[in-house]
């Protein structure tokens, strides 16, 4: 797994989590 992949879903779930939070 390329580390730039994993980084890119990490930016993705804050922003989501950011966007909605619980």
């Amino acid at each position: 797994v390329d580390v730039e992949v994993v980084d890119g879903l990490i930016v993705k779930f804050r922003v989501a989590v950011e966007s909605h939070p619980l």
